[in-house]
């Protein structure tokens, strides 16, 4: 994944990286993972979680295309037109990286949860942009077992856009390695326990600073 420090990316450049896609493979659905698959399902997300400039997408079905394009793959042509240093990404401030349906460490059920945002392009066609759900998205970064990965991980926790029992199971039902499914779980306690989202090993809740502050202050007041 890259990084920038530039303003964080919004559903509109969502949109026009998702109609780029269907465009140059002449498709209808588009898969999207990584961080900036969170931006499917809404626009207002934490800019923190926004900071990456690359898109992570694949075409569900681009056999059409495959057809007519023999000797490539479809990634290999995301990557040359619409990637990293290419016209599009000078042009627009970001860039697609071109992946596969392996890239995505997802559990075998990720598509009964998957999020999806309708874009519209020209001549009235509507394009299914497809992404697994904040639980998913998540877990499936933890399979790499980075710091960076980590913080993302607490955030998304700490915000309430999933929780420590719901990525667990996300992981446990993921056919991996067991040996990255371990280092999984670990990066997991380390990114829950930091941001007091639940103590794994006793299973039950941290009260959060702010929430115990209100209250404290909301009983002061009772008594005023």
């Amino acid at each position: 994944m890259a990084n920038g420090e530039s303003t964080p990316l919004t559903q509109a450049d969502l949109d026009r990286a998702v109609r780029a896609v269907a465009d140059l493979l002449q498709v209808d659905e588009v898969v999207i993972v990584g961080s900036q698959a969170l931006l499917v399902q809404r626009d207002d997300i934490d800019r923190k979680l926004r900071q990456s400039i690359e898109f992570d997408i694949y075409p569900n079905d681009a056999s059409s295309w495959q057809k007519e394009n023999p000797d490539h793959e479809p990634s290999e042509a995301i990557a040359g037109l619409l990637g990293e240093g290419s016209q599009f990404h000078e042009t627009h401030g970001f860039f697609v990286d071109g992946v596969d349906e392996q890239t995505a460490k997802l559990p075998s059920n990720w598509r009964d949860k998957s999020i999806v945002r309708e874009v519209h392009a020209g001549s009235g066609k509507v394009i299914r942009a497809v992404a697994p759900c904040p639980t998913d998205i998540v877990s499936s970064k933890l399979m790499r077992a980075n710091q960076m990965d980590a913080e993302f991980a607490s955030r998304c926790m700490r915000l309430g856009m999933t929780s420590y029992g719901d990525v667990l199971n996300a992981i446990r039902q993921t056919d991996v390695d067991p040996a990255i499914r371990t280092n999984a779980e670990r990066v997991l306690r380390d990114a829950s326990s930091r941001k007091n989202d639940f103590v794994a090993s006793k299973g039950s809740p941290r009260p959060d600073p702010i929430d115990v502050m209100m209250e404290r202050m909301l009983k002061q007041h009772g008594r005023n």
